[in-house]
Order: structure tokens, then C-alpha cells, then sequence
């Protein structure tokens, strides 16, 4: 049987205009009938919202997006919020680029057809009150598809190709939307270099006072625009990254492995996905972690990622610890110590546990008696931990020495630098005999690390594994036989 909707009264109809001025996702739906809302769409408008606001207050917001191929982030980033944003800033200028000045006159077009409908008008015409009878539509005498005005207001939108002249006005917000092409401008650093150029030259320069820049896009490269504006300003941007398939701590509050739309990709469809791309390509554009195929010392074939087999608990297991300093200095915001559980076992070396994290010291001592109890109940036989004496570390050592049972021992670097301890442990890690049995995300990220250094902006997980490796290998050795040599031993 049919459901009869009741027609809405005038005053109902008015009251979702009202809405649809004040909420973006609700000018969406009003403007595209029947529009699929998932969470995360919600989320973003969400965030939309905060952004035109902080425009609005001159609070020169910086906002970055990344999101997976297919998953509409144009259509409501770059199609239909800047009409519901100059609706409510009628004299705002709005930038829209994209890689090429033929797609961001697609944006343009677009945006302008939104701003043209009846039910644009319905929101934002004469009846709208930012001014009293003021009607927010298209200036009849500048509707061009790449540089069109608000009538009557000194508000518009212009369109312009990621590396294309600027000249005349400026921007109050500059929306840019995937202004990298595709893999082989991604990986050209001439290409990286040029954009990076304009960037600072051109539109940086065209942003006015308080004015606000949303970056969305698919990531492709580790030095890609957002990697050196996060690079140059890490604290200056508010970074947004919904991954194909959620993390851990997901920000959208997915399980991990839960996909961002099922109704458009769910996880087989994603699963399919990640079978016919190489791993690269969906950590960099499926989950926005890009990273290098190839290091300087380490490649990401080199490392396999597999479950934790069971049994092993007779196996010897050993901790690696790289400590942060031993007190918080606000100019080393990326310090942070790392505990690294390895397993020797008799083809490989196992890594079973990670932790990362940034404690205090006043932590450091319970959380490495708590991660000596975890690794001793589940993974094999604790035989030491081994702490690098450096920093936060040196009082480590001292204090877990003093106060408990555990073997502790200390692990002097002082002779040999970060790269030569890295390099020494790569025939090892080539060979196939590193296994990474820790979460997916964990590995990956562990991974990238390995792959960036020694140009990444944190080293403390590799050099546990140099730690690691160069230890574990001395067990590896074959039993020294022993010479009696009257009432003295010797070893050979």
C-alpha cells in the first residue's frame, strides 16, 4: 500500500528554507532531491559549515581533505558549497582549482547551474534577510563559466588550472579540488616543483586577509602539496583523512576495516580494488598514507606482512626500546618513544608488537614493566630488554634495573650514525626474514616509515629495527666451541 504524504503548509516550507540557509547538508538535499546521505557526509558538511564560519570571522582557516577515488567528495565540496557559501556571503569571492583550467570550469559550471535553479532561488532569493529583499543570483552581464558574479553584490566565483595566471581580485576562501592529474605528475618532482611554485608565488599571495583555503583531494605522493604545506606547517593545518576502510580510532567511529559509504563501496568492493592495485597505490589513494616504494635503504617488498601463527610460546623474545626525551620541549612536538617486540624464530625474525607512543617519563618506567608482562604472557619467553642509552633512556635503564627482575640492557649508538646502523641490517630485511605479525595499519605505517628514512620526519621505529636485527642476529650464531687450554677457557 502506498504512504500518502501530507503536502507541507506554508510555514513548514519556510521553516526548512530557514534550514537549508543554515545547514549545508540540508540545502543539499532540498537542491538535489533524493541525494544519498551516509555518515560521512554528514561529517563533512559538518565541517563545511565550521569552515564558511571561520571564513566569515576572518580566522584564516586551513582545511585539508582526503578522501578515496568515487566517493563524491567533488560533488559536495566543489559542486554545491559554493553556492550555498555565497548565498550566505553574497560578497565572498570564491577560487576553484583544480589540476587543469578544463575541469575547474566543469567545477564552475556547475556550481553556477546550482546557483540557477528554482530551488536555489527558493533558499536564497527574495526572501532571504541578509539584507531586506535582497535576492542572491547570477550576474546576468558576468555568467561566463570560469568567472561569474553575485548581481549587485561584489561576490562570484572564478575558476583557474592549478599553475595558470592570476591577476585582479583576490580570494576570500580557495577551494582546491585534486589539483594533481594522476600518477605520472605525481611522481615527477619537476611537476611537484612547479606546483609547489605557484603555490607560494601565485595563489598563496591571492588570498586575502582572514581568508580560508580548503584543500580536498586524493593523495598520490608523499611530497605532494599537502605533504610539504604539512612538511612546512604541520600545526597549521586541520588535516581530514577518511580512508577507504577505517582505522583504528577511526574519526567517523567505524570499526576498523568498516568502509566509508558501503552503499556506493563496501568492503568486498574495496577488497577487489586493493587486489588489482599495487599495495602502494591503495595505502596512498585508498587510505591517504602515501609513502615511496623505495627507500635509500629499505624497499617495501622487502618486508612481509602475516598473521601471528599459533604456538611459539617457547620461542626467545626480546624488546627494543628508543625513548624520547626525558622532558616534553615544545619545539620537538614529534618526539616519540617506541617499544618494539621481536620474536627470533628458526627462519625469521618476528616483530609481534608495537607500541608508539608519546608519555611522559613519569610513565615510561609502568608502561615498560606493563609491555614486559604483555609480551611475556603472549608471545614467547622474555630474554631482555634492550633500551637505547640515550636521553629519556639512560634513567630507563637505571630505574627498571634497580626497582624490578627484568634483564635489562643497554645499547650504546654513540659510534655509529642512524644510517650506518640502518644500512647494516638491510641485507637482513631484503632477504625476507623481517615479518611484520602486527595489525594491518600498524605494518603499513611501520612500512612507510622504513621506506621514507632517511627523509622522514620520524626515524625511532627504524632504529629499533636496526637494534633489533643487529641483536637478534648474535643469537643466530653458531655455539662457540670451547678450548681447554690447561686451567683456562678460551672461546674460538
Amino acid at each position: 500500500m502506498a504512504v500518502q504524504t501530507q503536502p507541507q503548509t506554508s510555514a513548514q516550507h519556510a521553516a526548512r528554507l530557514e534550514l537549508c540557509r543554515r545547514h549545508y547538508l540540508d540545502f543539499v538535499q532540498y537542491t538535489w532531491p533524493g541525494y544519498h546521505v551516509a555518515p560521512v557526509h554528514t561529517f563533512l558538511a559538518n565541517r563545511l559549515e565550521q569552515f564558511e564560519a571561520d571564513v566569515r570571522a576572518k580566522k584564516s582557516p586551513r582545511l585539508m581533505v582526503f578522501m578515496p577515488p568515487r566517493v563524491g567528495k567533488s560533488e559536495l565540496i566543489s559542486r554545491r558549497y559554493p553556492g550555498w557559501f555565497l548565498g550566505r556571503n553574497p560578497d565572498a569571492t570564491l577560487g576553484i582549482v583544480s589540476y587543469g583550467a578544463e575541469l575547474a570550469e566543469e567545477l564552475s559550471a556547475y556550481a553556477r547551474r546550482v546557483v540557477m535553479t528554482d530551488e536555489y532561488r527558493d533558499v536564497f532569493g527574495n526572501t532571504y534577510q541578509p539584507d531586506p529583499g535582497s535576492t542572491v543570483e547570477i550576474d546576468k552581464q558576468s555568467r561566463a563559466v570560469g568567472n561569474w558574479h553575485v548581481a549587485n553584490r561584489r561576490g562570484g566565483l572564478r575558476a583557474v588550472g592549478a599553475g595558470g595566471a592570476l591577476t585582479g581580485r583576490g580570494f576570500d576562501a580557495a577551494i582546491l579540488d585534486d589539483v594533481i592529474k594522476g600518477r605520472e605528475e605525481a611522481d615527477s618532482e619537476l611537476e611537484r616543483d612547479k606546483l609547489w611554485k605557484w603555490w607560494q608565488g601565485t595563489l598563496r599571495t591571492r588570498i586575502e586577509p582572514g581568508g580560508g583555503v580548503l584543500l580536498v583531494m586524493t593523495r598520490w605522493h608523499h611530497d605532494d602539496l599537502a605533504g610539504r604545506l604539512l612538511e612546512q606547517m604541520p600545526d597549521r593545518w586541520d588535516v581530514i583523512n577518511l580512508p577507504a576502510l577505517a582505522d583504528e580510532e577511526d574519526i567517523l567511529g567505524r570499526q576498523p576495516g568498516e568502509a566509508l559509504d558501503p552503499l556506493r563501496y563496501d568492503e568486498e568492493a574495496y577488497a577487489a580494488i586493493r587486489e588489482e592495485i599495487s599495495e602502494r597505490e591503495w595505502t596512498a589513494q585508498y587510505q591517504g598514507r602515501p609513502s615511496p616504494d623505495k627507500g635509500d635503504v629499505f624497499e617495501r617488498d622487502w618486508f612481509t606482512i602475516e598473521p601471528l601463527p599459533p604456538g611459539g610460546r617457547d620461542l626467545p623474545v626480546v624488546q627494543y626500546w628508543d625513548t624520547a626525551h626525558g622532558k616534553r620541549n615544545p619545539k620537538r612536538k614529534g618526539d616519540r618513544s617506541v617499544c618494539a617486540t621481536w620474536r627470533a624464530e628458526p627462519t625469521c625474525f618476528r616483530l609481534v608488537h608495537l607500541y608508539v607512543g608519546r608519555p611522559g617519563y613519569h610513565e615510561l618506567k609502568p608502561l615498560a614493566i606493563q609491555l614486559a608482562q604483555f609480551a611475556n604472557q603472549n608471545f614467547g619467553r622474555l630474554q631482555c630488554v634492550v633500551i637505547e642509552d640515550h636521553s629519556s633512556g639512560i634513567s630507563l635503564i637505571q630505574d627498571l634495573k634497580n626497582e624490578t627482575r627484568l634483564n635489562v640492557r643497554s645499547w650504546n649508538t654513540r659510534n655509529e650514525s642512524k644510517l650506518e646502523r640502518a644500512k647494516a641490517v638491510s641485507p637482513t630485511v631484503q632477504a625476507g626474514r623481517a615479518i611484520l605479525s602486527i595489525p594491518r595499519q600498524q605494518a603499513e605505517a611501520f612500512i612507510n616509515e622504513h621506506c621514507l628514512f632517511p627523509n622522514s620526519k620520524y626515524d625511532d621505529i627504524v632504529d629499533t629495527t636496526s637494534m633489533a636485527l643487529s641483536h637478534l642476529a648474535i643469537w643466530r650464531r653458531p655455539e662457540r666451541s670451547r678450548i681447554v687450554v690447561r686451567d683456562f677457557a678460551i672461546s674460538a
